[in-house]
């Protein structure tokens, strides 16, 4: 959020003193964030996509790069490409889960990724929130 900070001054000049008070103001933001969107059944055998979406600071000082994207952890049997960029100039991206012909059956309530990007020259990571994965015969 938007807040304000008062920053109070004193100094002396020729034997006076002088007090100068000003609000300067100062934004709280989070300046990335990532969710996964619930990816339906995976099916022995098959592929299912899931979208990825990530949200960068816009405001004011924005600074847009690219955001790398891993998983923390797949369901057995489960596989999909071990990192995924997502461009500056864009906020999503869709990857592949492919489920082993072998992969047991179960609900996945850990299906989750971490997210890494700069924000002013500085490392950002953000967690997503785990979601559900059903792998079904």
């Amino acid at each position: 959020g938007s807040h304000k900070v008062r920053v109070v001054s004193y100094a002396e000049l020729a034997g006076k003193g002088q007090t100068i008070v000003a609000d300067v103001p100062v934004l709280v933001a989070t300046p990335l964030t990532v969710a996964l969107a619930p990816a339906g059944g995976l099916v022995f055998g098959n592929t299912q996509k899931i979208k990825v979406t990530a949200v960068r600071f816009a405001g004011e000082g924005a600074d847009k790069q690219p955001i790398v994207v891993k998983w923390k952890k797949l369901p057995p049997g489960v596989t999909a490409p071990p990192e995924i960029t997502i461009p500056p100039d864009q906020t999503e991206a869709v990857v592949d889960l492919i489920a082993a012909a072998d992969a047991p059956a179960g609900v996945f309530n850990e299906l989750a990724v971490v997210a890494t990007t700069k924000f002013q020259g500085q490392d950002v990571t953000a967690d997503s929130a785990a979601i559900a994965a059903e792998v079904k015969k």
